[in-house]
């Protein structure tokens, strides 16, 4: 059996960002652990398995360019509104969880150049 993980690094890729938006309006009764737990999980596929050894500088360029903007949108939210049911709480609730994702797939791909380079 051929498994193609090249696909399936693509698959959790798309997964995780349409999950990293769908999530912000995931009711509040799921625990937000549970989410994080699955965007990480994400997070861990995307980094093994789809950024190959030729891709890893730009993709580690990309992730610090994306963190940034995340970290920034996040901040930016806060102009929106207190209320929980507020387009900043959401949209605050998209930044975060894209971050986790993203830096999840950061940090395989950085410890992977890691080991490599030493």
């Amino acid at each position: 059996m051929n498994i193609n993980f090249k696909l399936i690094g693509k698959v959790a890729f798309l997964v995780g960002i349409i999950f990293s938006m769908a999530a912000a309006f995931i009711p509040v009764h799921v625990p937000q652990g549970l989410i994080i737990i699955l965007l990480s999980i994400l997070g861990l596929i995307v980094g093994f398995f789809n950024i190959s050894r030729e891709n890893d500088r730009e993709f580690l360029i990309a992730v610090i360019a994306l963190l940034v903007i995340g970290l920034a949108g996040i901040e930016t939210t806060k102009f929106f509104g207190n209320a929980t049911d507020s387009l900043g709480a959401y949209l605050e609730k998209i930044f975060r969880n894209y971050t986790i994702f993203v830096a999840t797939a950061g940090l395989v791909v950085a410890k992977k150049v890691i080991f490599r380079v030493n």
